[in-house]
């Protein structure tokens, strides 16, 4: 009877040791798994915007010129504004050799849906930052779409040890470009990672 007792409690102890061991493995591997999801997710973020960057035909003033130039008036999306708004979100335009590297986004948020400033911020390579503007006119599924989506990578731009301060490669709300590199506080701009 001690025997079969012995037997009974050792192969319990090896059950539950390898029950904290393949629970302990198990987690391991989810965190590597979530780990690696978010790099992937995070890759295809800067990707994205990379590509947005690349394929936007407005990279400077003179590149905006030209596109208003030859854009005809009614196919403009810049058109979705008001003559004063566009002018002022024209004039509130910064380039530098990257692309834009700061820009008012009042206007966009009080005069349009989230579709309508995704198109005229894809001219710039820049519609990522669409969902800073959280007072757009949400009025469809594809608004709520382009509001849900991240514009950075995921994690990369939280402010790390240093809440609430720019962290280079990323987009800020509520700052504008001042220099290479530097951003400062400004109301309803956003200082793109282009800075």
């Amino acid at each position: 009877m001690k025997a079969s007792w012995i037997k009974a409690s050792a192969l319990v102890v090896g059950v539950v040791i390898g029950s904290v061991s393949f629970s302990a493995y198990a987690q391991k591997n989810v965190e590597v798994s979530a780990l690696e999801v978010d790099v992937s997710a995070s890759q295809y973020v800067m990707q994205s915007n990379e590509i947005a960057a690349k394929l936007a035909p407005v990279k400077a003033i003179d590149d905006l010129k030209a596109c208003i130039a030859r854009t005809p008036v009614d196919s403009s999306p810049l058109n979705y504004l008001s003559p004063a708004a566009k002018s002022r979100f024209l004039s509130s335009l910064q380039f530098n050799e990257k692309g834009v590297s700061s820009f008012s986004y009042a206007d966009l948020e009080a005069e349009m849906t989230p579709s309508q400033i995704y198109e005229v911020l894809s001219l710039f390579g820049i519609q990522r930052t669409v969902s800073f503007m959280k007072r757009a006119r949400v009025m469809n599924d594809t608004d709520r779409l382009i509001m849900g989506m991240p514009n950075a990578p995921l994690g990369q731009c939280n402010g790390g040890n240093m809440p609430g301060l720019p962290l280079p490669g990323c987009d800020h709300d509520g700052y504008r470009c001042v220099g290479h590199g530097s951003c400062a506080q400004s109301m309803s701009m956003i200082c793109t990672s282009n800075c």
